[in-house]
């Protein structure tokens, strides 16, 4: 089970992301099966996981379409903690 998104504070940090085989697998994964985005470099896959995540939270759109892409509870546990990580990330940049 993926433990990326449990990361505290202090450990939440882009080196450590990229260097997490469960979150480079799920966001390849992710963005293979959602956005046909193909990549074995860990940065690019980093940068556009933030990018889409981002972009999702001020976009209903996409947020509708990645439910939607979630239909199955694999991929919805997956998302979940896509999602959350992309959040933690965000309020520690706020913070």
């Amino acid at each position: 089970m993926a433990t990326y998104n449990t990361l505290d504070s202090s450990q939440l940090k882009r080196e450590n992301l990229i260097n997490n085989d469960d979150f480079i697998n799920d966001a390849s994964q992710f963005l293979a099966e959602r956005e046909d985005y193909y990549s074995d470099d860990v940065e690019d896959i980093y940068d556009r996981y933030l990018e889409h995540f981002r972009y999702q939270n001020v976009n209903e759109v996409t947020a509708a379409r990645d439910m939607y892409h979630a239909q199955n509870l694999q991929t919805h546990l997956h998302l979940f903690l896509l999602q959350q990580t992309t959040q933690l990330l965000d309020q520690l940049a706020h913070s």
